[in-house]
């Protein structure tokens, strides 16, 4: 998911395997995102609409909770988020994305990971030659 700022990418979240994908403000209100989303690797999509979803949670008590599920898990990503801006530098960040998704290193292009993290891709750059000589060391 990203956001164009004077012509620039600028990503927010990557989504990989068996999440649930959304742009809850324009699905619910009904209005064009402010984001884009981009598949950067192949992949298979189950497109729903609001209205086949509301059909679906009238109808499931099962699909209601899932969605209930799925929309808490999304807050509290976006919680630690927005709080890793608060309270990290890039490089925390990027450790912290070392821990917890190490996935992404290998499978996302450096300049979506630089500006996931809020650098450009050469201040990423001299963040991975850092972390790499502490390692070393």
């Amino acid at each position: 998911m990203y956001y164009s700022v004077d012509g620039e990418e600028k990503t927010t979240f990557f989504y990989t395997e068996n999440q649930f994908v959304s742009s809850y403000e324009s699905f619910t209100r009904q209005k064009p995102s402010s984001h884009s989303l981009e598949c950067v690797e192949d992949c298979e999509l189950v497109i729903i609409s609001q209205e086949g979803a509301m059909k679906l949670l009238e109808h499931s008590k099962n699909f209601d909770t899932l969605a209930r599920i799925v929309m808490e898990d999304e807050l509290a990503i976006y919680q630690n988020i927005v709080a890793s801006f608060v309270t990290l530098s890039p490089e925390e960040r990027y450790q912290d994305l070392l821990r917890n998704r190490p996935d992404l290193i290998q499978r996302i292009p450096q300049y979506q990971l630089a500006t996931y993290l809020g650098v450009n891709a050469e201040s990423l750059s001299r963040i991975k030659k850092r972390i790499a000589g502490k390692e070393l060391s």
